[in-house]
């Protein structure tokens, strides 16, 4: 329960519906960041494409339009360039670098 400190509110997009195995794993992950968060990162998952269709998802978290979204690699053009840099591009759901590197390095 989030008491003094304001809950942020993340979207997550897919493009699979809610009867996908990815979906599945991607509303576990929401779960399982509100429990290390005790409450403060909540994020809600939007399937099946339905606040940004799939082939824009890539693009809209670079744009910042939303913090997180999930896509399938072969989306991306040319995966081999490209791939090593989009990885630095997450963001940290800590309210420090520091307080980001407990939550990364916390034992499960």
């Amino acid at each position: 329960m989030v008491s003094a400190v304001q809950a942020t509110e993340w979207d997550m997009l897919t493009p699979y519906g809610d009867s996908n195995f990815h979906t599945a794993n991607i509303r576990q992950f929401a779960d399982d960041v509100r429990d290390a968060t005790n409450g403060e990162l909540n994020i809600t998952v939007h399937s099946s494409g339905s606040l940004i269709k799939h082939p824009e998802i890539k693009n809209s978290v670079r744009r910042e339009l939303v913090p997180i979204g999930e896509l399938i690699m072969s989306r991306l053009q040319q995966v081999q360039r490209a791939a090593g840099r989009f990885v630095g591009r997450y963001p940290h759901p800590g309210r420090s670098a520091k307080h980001s590197h407990r939550l990364r390095h916390r034992p499960c």
